[in-house]
Formats: C-alpha cells, sequence, structure tokens
C-alpha cells in the first residue's frame, strides 16, 4: 500500500470494534491525523444500502459496478464485484490523502490487529486470528503470549497512546 499506516480491528458482534474505532479515529483526528476506514460486513450477503431512493442507490441497483455521488466535498461510492478483497479496497484508498487506515474485520489478513476479546469463548481467536498485536479484553486475562500487549477495555487513554505509538505517529 501507500505511505498509509493500516492496522485492523477484530472481534466478534459487540465486542467493542466500532465504538473503539470511533474513539481511535476521533483521537487521531483531534492531532491532525488523516483516518479512513473499511470494514467488512461479515454477517452474509452485502450490507444494505444506506439511502435506498437516492439517484446514485437506484443506478447501482440498476446494475451500475460502481455508483458515487458527490457534493460539498463529500463523496459516497458504493460498488459491486464478484469479490472485492480488503486489497482491492485499499488501491481505491491510495488515492485519499490518509495517514491511517483502520479496518474492522478481515481476520486473516497480514496486516497487524487488535483483538477483542468480550468472553472467555473468544480466546481460541488468539490461535485463529493472523499477526495480533495487541488485545483489548472485557476482563483480566491470564496465559497470554508476552509479545502481545493487553489492556481492559475501560484503558481508552492508554490504549489510544499505545496504537499511535505503536504505528509510529508521534502525537504528544
Amino acid at each position: 500500500m501507500g505511505n498509509q499506516k493500516i492496522i485492523g480491528l477484530v472481534g466478534y458482534k459487540n465486542s467493542g470494534k466500532t465504538t473503539f474505532s470511533e474513539k481511535l479515529i476521533s483521537f487521531g483526528s483531534n492531532k491532525g491525523l488523516k483516518i479512513g476506514t473499511i470494514k467488512h460486513h461479515g454477517h452474509g450477503g452485502p450490507p444494505q444500502l444506506e439511502s435506498v431512493n437516492t439517484d446514485s442507490s437506484k443506478q447501482f441497483e440498476a446494475g451500475a459496478v460502481v455508483s458515487s455521488v458527490e457534493g460539498g466535498g463529500r463523496l459516497s461510492l458504493q460498488a459491486s464485484s464478484d469479490h472485492l478483497s480488503l486489497h482491492d479496497i485499499m488501491k481505491i484508498y491510495e488515492s485519499f490523502p490518509l495517514d491511517l487506515i483502520v479496518f474492522e474485520g478481515y481476520k486473516n489478513e497480514k496486516f497487524p490487529k487488535i483483538l477483542f476479546i468480550r468472553t472467555q469463548k473468544d480466546l481460541y481467536l488468539l490461535d485463529y486470528v493472523s499477526n495480533i498485536v495487541a488485545v483489548v479484553s472485557w476482563m483480566p486475562i491470564d496465559d497470554l503470549p508476552t509479545q502481545l500487549q493487553c489492556f481492559l477495555i475501560e484503558d481508552d487513554s492508554t490504549i489510544m497512546n499505545w496504537v499511535f505509538s505503536f504505528l509510529g505517529f508521534d502525537i504528544a
């Protein structure tokens, strides 16, 4: 990818990924960073269209492969393909002046990831997910691999500072 830093947030539904990503984006944006996000819709089938009665949505539903609308400097884009990989989407993001890309989902991609653990049942993800650099948990966890940073979910400021430091941003 370009010069953008990349970090993934993975874990099950309701584990805190989206809430955390919103805080991460707000924190980084307030420090002057330009941040883009990519979310994998892992619930089967395509995600629902956000605005179904707009011209661009109607064009997309009529069969357009890509449809977008721009106004006031905001671009909304919809695209369809047999398979869009994270790599394909990141190619699109290269055209934007981003410092950081935060993605949700895509558990097996090569990029560094923060794993969100809500319950004991989620612990098996430690062996399933690749390239975990940190764990954010709703409970204390014993016996984590020593190379992993572990945070409790309520430690927002500590986690934020660690993430941006890990990614090489000087935000002090």
